[in-house]
């Protein structure tokens, strides 16, 4: 495994454990409406990094083998 992968992966685990936190937090205040729209903002940014992240990966993969 290389280190961009290793990056991308050990990037992956903070992502998972801010998913885990915001949906924990969204069906404890889901009701309450206490969910800000910046934290929702940030949660955005953080998948669409990692979504774009396995796309370039996916990408580097299909290269090699043509």
């Amino acid at each position: 495994m290389g280190q961009r992968d290793e990056r991308a992966l050990a990037r992956l685990i903070r992502v998972n454990r801010g998913v885990g936190t915001v949906v924990m937090r969204l069906t404890r205040e889901i009701d309450d409406a206490e969910f800000s729209a910046a934290e929702l903002r940030q949660l955005a940014e953080l998948l669409a990094g990692l979504a774009e992240e396995a796309r370039e990966r996916a990408e580097r993969i299909e290269g090699v083998g043509r």
